[in-house]
């Protein structure tokens, strides 16, 4: 097993650092899921063990982990990609889906408000959606998403809402999670969104290559505010606040209503953000 693993994968993903439910930092790195003890700097791992056990054997270009941030899920680069999920406290492997000969990843992932379902992205020839109900393991066929490239999936984070979305090069496209069927019209189709997170009231933020934050509701769009000098990578919505960040090099705090609470300034683009109290967690264009 490594010992310790350097870099973050930033410079072609985003959205895939985050605190735990014991306040570890959980992010990837080549074919590893790292566990970062940030106070010790000590790392604690998914993969890189004996040949044989249950871990990815290419790089992992997403992640994601569940609300309560007990478990993470991983998918990984190759001709018969996997979706692994592990626990964030120890790495141990908990169950892993693997999609048919053919594809070319799993290019995004993300956990439902309870931690049920997961939503993936197959990147292909021709993107696919697909859904996994943790329980009965049932995965719904894929939903073809023609050409467009998608840069993620989040879910609502409001009780019993099995809302989540897709975005990315076309517009912003609202589904329900139970049966993967979208919502009447795709929104702002001719928009680039890199990033986007629900609230806790199911209303969602979506970051967008002009440097907008545009809000919406029941999936239409209800505000938009022009906060970044370039285009906003890394978003996250909680606590009553919406931290970004963006190729300006800036990341913003604030309120709901888009009110500016505070700046910070850093030496590069981010590309994940997550926070939990006074602290912030950023992972950058530069790994």
């Amino acid at each position: 097993e490594p010992y310790y693993a350097y870099g973050y994968r930033g410079y072609n993903c985003r959205n895939t650092l985050f605190f735990s439910a014991h306040r570890d930092l959980i992010y990837p790195v080549a074919a590893l899921g790292i566990i970062l003890d940030y106070k010790k700097n000590t790392q604690m791992f998914f993969g890189g063990r004996l040949e044989g056990s249950k871990q990815h054997d290419k790089y992992i270009i997403c992640l994601a982990v569940s609300l309560d941030g007990m478990i993470a899920a991983t998918g990984q680069m190759g001709p018969k990609p996997t979706v692994c999920l592990w626990e964030t406290a120890t790495g141990n492997f908990i169950k892993e889906y693997s999609l048919k000969q053919g594809s070319r990843g799993i290019a995004n992932c993300a956990f439902s408000e309870d931690g049920q379902r997961i939503a993936f992205v197959e990147c292909g020839v021709t993107n696919h959606l697909y859904l996994v109900d943790v329980v009965s393991e049932i995965l719904t066929e894929g939903v073809p998403l023609a050409t467009e490239i998608v840069h993620g999936i989040v879910w609502s984070k409001e009780k019993q809402d099995k809302t989540f979305a897709t975005f990315g090069e076309n517009g912003i496209t609202f589904w329900v999670g139970t049966v993967l069927k979208k919502h009447p019209k795709p929104v702002c189709i001719g928009q680039t969104f890199y990033c986007a997170n629900f609230n806790e009231n199911g209303k969602c933020f979506a970051g967008s290559k002009k440097g907008a934050i545009w809000m919406f509701e029941s999936a239409m769009v209800y505000q938009k505010a022009n906060v970044h000098k370039g285009a906003i990578q890394a978003l996250v919505c909680k606590n009553d606040l919406v931290v970004s960040g963006g190729d300006d090099k800036m990341v913003l705090v604030h309120t709901m209503d888009l009110t500016l609470l505070n700046t910070l300034a850093v030496s590069s683009s981010p590309r994940a953000i997550d926070f939990v109290d006074d602290l912030i967690a950023i992972g950058d264009d530069r790994g």
